[in-house]
């Protein structure tokens, strides 16, 4: 009982969706958030302390400071193109106080100037991230990589001229 051979190839069996625990997915539509890139080196501008920072799009009104309140979908990979994390998956924005030290330092300095609508990927060293340290599937030593969008700012929260959160009711 062997396998006939017809000249024709047999179709792929179907991928499973198992949230990239095994790295088999259903075919999805590519796209910012489910779609782990590696873009050449020139689109990047990497900073003083490591971090590499690509605007994918612009986006409007003014930039972010420390002390805005904002709203930002996301999706993280490993090194090896794995996915750990993603708001979106969640299916709800995450947010912060930008500066408030709730985050990684690489989403500190990668935010910042950044306007409701715009995305950017952050590529992100070990030591603006978890450094030596394992935290759930990241292991210790670890550049992640983050597609990021701002999706808004939450009503009333501005900076003042000190750079700290001023809310309005």
């Amino acid at each position: 009982m062997g396998m006939e051979i017809s000249g024709q190839t047999p179709p792929a069996p179907e991928k499973l969706n198992d949230g990239g625990k095994t790295g088999e997915t259903a075919p999805q539509k590519p796209g910012f958030f489910n779609t782990f890139k590696e873009l050449p080196d020139a689109r990047y501008r990497t900073t003083e302390s490591g971090l590499k920072v690509a605007v994918i799009k612009e986006g409007e009104g003014k930039p972010l400071v420390n002390g805005m309140r904002v709203k930002v979908n996301y999706t993280g990979w490993l090194e090896s193109g794995e996915q750990f994390d993603s708001s979106v998956e969640k299916g709800k924005p995450f947010q912060l106080t930008l500066g408030a030290g709730t985050v990684i330092k690489g989403w500190e300095e990668g935010l910042k100037g950044m306007k409701v609508g715009e995305r950017r990927q952050l590529v992100i060293p070990a030591a603006l991230a978890y450094g030596d340290r394992q935290v759930g599937k990241i292991p210790p030593g670890s550049t992640l990589t983050f597609n990021v969008e701002v999706v808004g700012m939450e009503p009333g929260s501005s900076p003042n001229q000190n750079g700290n959160i001023s809310l309005t009711a």
